[in-house]
C-alpha cells in the first residue's frame, strides 16, 4: 500500500514538474505571430562633470558646473571646499545655487596663515538635481571679507 501511494505521489509530482510543449501551426497563424521583436534595450550613461576654482576671499568668485545641451540635467554628487592663508581668523560663506529644492549655504572657517587649512567634504548619498534641464550649478563665495584667505572650491557631479 505504501509503495503504491509513493509511486502515485512521484508520478503526480512528475506531471506537475514537466514543461508542456506546444506545436506552432505552419505559416505562423497563432496569436502574437504578427508582433515584431522589440529593439534591444539601450542606455545612455551619464557624463562626469565638475569644476575647480581657487577664489580669494576678498574678491569672491564662483565655481560653475556648466549647463549641458538641451534635454540634459546636471546632478551634484559632492563638493570639497578648502580655505587657508587668511591674515586673520574669519569665515567664508559659500552658497550653492540652481538646485532643485533650495539653495545650500556652507560656512567655512578661515584659519590664520600658520594654522593650516579648514576643509569641508560632502559626498551626497543621492545626487542633488539642478533646478531645471540645461541649467548650471553654481558655488559662489561672496567677496568683501577683510582678510586675504583663499578657498579652493571643487564641485563634482553627473549630467544626463
Amino acid at each position: 500500500m505504501k509503495r503504491n501511494l509513493i509511486a502515485f505521489i512521484l508520478a503526480f509530482v512528475g506531471l506537475l514538474c514537466t514543461t508542456p510543449t506546444f506545436a506552432v501551426p505552419a505559416g505562423g497563424n497563432f496569436p502574437g505571430a504578427h508582433v515584431k521583436a522589440a529593439a534591444p534595450w539601450t542606455s545612455t550613461l551619464p557624463s562626469t562633470v565638475g569644476c575647480f576654482t581657487a577664489v580669494t576671499v576678498a574678491s569672491g568668485g564662483n565655481c560653475t558646473i556648466a549647463a549641458g545641451a538641451a534635454g540634459t540635467t546636471n546632478y551634484l554628487t559632492g563638493l570639497t571646499i578648502s580655505c587657508t592663508g587668511a591674515t586673520a581668523v574669519g569665515t567664508a560663506i559659500i552658497t550653492l545655487t540652481n538646485l532643485l529644492a533650495c539653495n545650500d549655504v556652507y560656512d567655512v572657517g578661515l584659519p590664520a596663515l600658520a594654522t593650516g587649512a579648514e576643509t569641508i567634504t560632502r559626498d551626497f548619498s543621492f545626487p542633488i538635481q539642478a533646478s531645471a534641464s540645461a541649467t548650471s550649478i553654481i558655488a559662489t563665495l561672496s567677496g568683501g571679507a577683510a582678510n586675504n584667505g583663499t578657498c579652493n572650491i571643487t564641485l563634482h557631479g553627473i549630467q544626463f
